[in-house]
């Protein structure tokens, strides 16, 4: 079921073009997974599931015991704790970690643009990729003396330094 067939009982949503609808779904989706993501790392804290079942309601979620019950049983269940693990798995093989916080991309890049840089997609995954300090991001993309990080061994490397090939 869909975030805003139940907002529609609260919200005019009529007017909104489908556009606007899926923006708005796809956030209240989002929200609702990083919700669901902070009450489990709460489930997590106790060391026995009884106990926070019984004493871990949090407060959010006071007189819809009902909800909490559900979610400690769901937590426990063997495909959520399967694919919990998978992406536990997926998370430590990541070799890019993203270090920009929450300001959206297009701002980083219309920065760049109006510091004039000629390569402000280049610049963006420094920025947001590369720490100072680390050798092997360093080594991937050094900085040149425009201060444009450029990959060393890429297809797209020759045409982007200009070359003919």
């Amino acid at each position: 079921m869909y975030v805003i067939n139940v907002l529609q009982a609260n919200y005019n949503l009529e007017e909104l073009n489908e556009e606007s609808l899926t923006y708005v779904n796809r956030l209240l989706g989002e929200r609702y997974k990083q919700w669901k993501s902070d009450l489990h790392h709460h489930f997590q804290t106790f060391d026995d599931p009884q106990v926070a079942l019984c004493e871990g309601c949090p407060q959010e979620l006071e007189g819809r015991e009902d909800s909490w019950a559900w979610l400690c049983g769901h937590f426990q269940e063997g495909g959520y704790l399967k694919a919990a693990e998978a992406n536990k798995g997926n998370r430590n093989k990541k070799t890019l970690l993203h270090h920009s916080g929450s300001r959206p991309f297009s701002y980083r890049m219309d920065a760049r643009r109006r510091e004039g840089s000629k390569f402000p997609e280049i610049d963006v995954f420094g920025d947001v990729y590369v720490r100072p300090g680390n050798e092997l991001a360093e080594s991937l993309y050094p900085v040149g003396s425009s201060g444009v990080r450029l990959p060393t061994s890429s297809r797209y490397s020759a045409r982007v330094c200009g070359s003919s090939t």
